[in-house]
């Protein structure tokens, strides 16, 4: 194959390359669900509505809107719904023909980040301006034609080949032909890149024009720096001569701290050879001991009173053959983390104090009769006992009813327990012997419902009949009340 059928081949080559570049530029976007975005520019220059956006070379959307927003150009993009991107997408301009047109190719960016919405804005834009971008045509097309030119030259610079002219003599008048057309395109080509460089000088001339209105407006602004500072001259002397001022007046502070420093070595030096008070706390061992036991014992009682529960606890129990009420007021102390517990208070029981009346009768003959009649009546009387717990079982002992004896609880629910009770040990009659038993029946509320405290009771007093048995029921409130746990803890602290 000689050199005028290649040079034919390469034009008939360029020219359905040519179509099908116009063909691929005036694809449309297939139909379908479609969701928008926005990018913003600084140059728009070569985007119109539908221009098409690129995705690998594949047409996925077109251009909606240019607007102006802010002082820059704002382009809205139509894509295809099933058109992915993420957070890192990338907005590229690119310039699709030597007529300044431009499209829209867009990077879909990294998975791993945030999918992009609806009305979402491509953050990342990579923009050149259209004179860059033309430039970069135009040395394109430029080398393209110097290769053509070289394989022309070629050809008319090469040795006469009679032989070589009779076979390929009609081929080469074709290709001379073809060259002809390929010449006559090219001039329009030139035609184009002279409009094209007419504009881009005229686009230069706006950025001048816009530089020298920037130069402009920053004269006036210098112009009117100036007249401020003039305007404002003696202000900015005073606020010279205050910041003088306050200068000094940091300076005498200064001065004075130097001086307070200097007190303060005195006072250091003067506690370190143990003179005054504060010398001989620190040089005084006795005296340092003492502080140091008053602050132990502190501690201590600050301890031991923030690990002690304090309950409040009355009941009142009606004994049913007497028709007396017998009252029960105290407190209960719970040492934290130790299962026992301690219990004081005071009772009005009946029976507890004892009246004498004695009547005189003088009967006929001179016989005279003395009647002696004792009646119980109520007391308030002390309880102090000592309490430890195993388990469900809990074992008391000390003053009950103001008398000295012991008693078992057991408590095999939360909710309920049973009691025995046996007091008033002494060599004439049989001890007092009490069992009753209790329920909560709100028990599991919330500790500040009042609900909560209340529980009921019953049983019997005096079983073995030391006095008279009797039996009773009764109701009581028990909760705990921390604010007053602290006072008996202080009266250990010795002056």
């Amino acid at each position: 194959m000689n050199r005028y059928i290649k040079i034919g081949l390469l034009v008939t080559l360029s020219s359905i390359a040519g179509v099908v570049f116009m063909m691929r530029t005036a694809d449309k976007i297939s139909g379908g669900d479609t969701y928008r975005v926005s990018a913003y520019l600084t140059d728009a220059t070569g985007l119109l509505p539908d221009s098409k956006v690129r995705m690998y070379g594949v047409v996925v959307g077109s251009v909606r809107a240019i607007t102006l927003d802010d002082g820059m150009a704002r382009v809205d993009l139509e894509l295809a719904d099933k058109t992915v991107l993420y957070e890192d997408a990338i907005f590229e301009k690119r310039m699709e023909s030597l007529l300044g047109t431009a499209s829209v190719n867009i990077q879909p960016g990294s998975p791993v980040r945030r999918q992009l919405g609806n009305g979402a804005v491509i953050q990342s834009v990579q923009s050149g301006t259209a004179l860059e971008q033309t430039l970069s045509t135009l040395r394109d097309i430029s080398a393209s034609g110097d290769s053509m030119l070289d394989e022309v030259e070629k050809i008319f610079t090469d040795e006469y080949d009679p032989g070589g002219a009779e076979r390929g003599g009609s081929a080469a008048v074709q290709t001379l032909y073809e060259v002809r057309n390929t010449l006559e395109t090219l001039n329009l080509i030139l035609e184009d890149m002279r409009g094209i460089t007419s504009a881009v000088n005229a686009r230069s001339d706006e950025e001048l024009q816009r530089f020298s209105a920037l130069m402009a407006q920053m004269t006036r602004l210098t112009q009117n720096m100036n007249t401020v500072l003039v305007q404002n001259e003696e202000k900015i002397a005073r606020s010279f001569d205050q910041l003088e001022r306050s200068m000094e007046l940091v300076s005498s502070q200064l001065e004075a701290s130097e001086a307070i420093l200097s007190e303060v070595k005195e006072i250091a030096a003067t506690v370190n050879s143990g003179k005054g008070s504060l010398g001989k706390l620190v040089h005084d061992e006795t005296l340092y001991d003492r502080v140091v036991s008053i602050t132990k014992e502190a501690e201590e009682a600050i301890q031991s009173t923030i690990g002690i529960d304090l309950e409040v606890e009355y009941r009142g129990d009606y004994l049913i053959n007497m028709g007396e009420m017998r009252n029960q007021v105290g407190l209960r102390l719970i040492p934290g983390a130790k299962e026992k517990y301690y219990a004081v208070g005071i009772v009005d029981k009946p029976g507890a104090g004892q009246s004498t009346t004695t009547t005189t009768t003088t009967q006929t003959g001179g016989a005279t009769t003395v009647e002696t009649t004792e009646e119980m009546v109520s007391g308030w009387v002390p309880y102090i006992q000592l309490a430890y717990e195993f388990g469900p079982m809990t074992v008391r002992g000390g003053l009950i009813d103001g008398k000295g004896g012991m008693g078992l609880d057991y408590s095999p629910l939360s909710l309920a327990s049973v009691s025995l009770e046996a007091y008033d040990f002494d060599s004439i009659a049989e001890p007092n012997l009490r069992a009753y038993g209790s329920v909560r029946p709100f028990y599991g509320l919330d500790p500040k419902n009042p609900a909560s405290w209340l529980y009921f009771s019953g049983g019997v007093d005096d079983i073995l009949g030391k006095r008279q048995i009797d039996y009773f029921l009764g109701v009581g409130l028990t909760f705990q009340d921390n604010d007053l746990k602290g006072a008996a803890s202080f009266m250990s602290i010795r002056p």
